[in-house]
């Protein structure tokens, strides 16, 4: 299991529930007023899940974000 994680103004847990969606637009300004997600996560979570593996965000507005990015291993 790999993550990353970050200090910026977090996300509620309406915009997670979005984010990995095709045809769901978000977009939140960052800690530097940066625009949103665009279709990054979304290919993100495609190509994890064609590998065999799953990403997962966790976040509370105002402490960041983490993603979660996790592999069974086979043996």
């Amino acid at each position: 299991m790999d993550k990353v994680s970050d200090t910026g103004v977090g996300m509620t847990e309406e915009i997670i529930d979005r984010i990995f969606r095709i045809g769901s637009s978000v977009s939140q300004n960052g800690t530097s007023e940066e625009s949103g997600s665009g279709p990054g996560l979304i290919l993100s979570k495609e190509f994890v899940q064609k590998l065999g593996g799953e990403i997962s965000a966790q976040s509370r507005p105002g402490k960041g974000t983490k993603f979660v990015v996790s592999f069974q291993l086979k043996l």
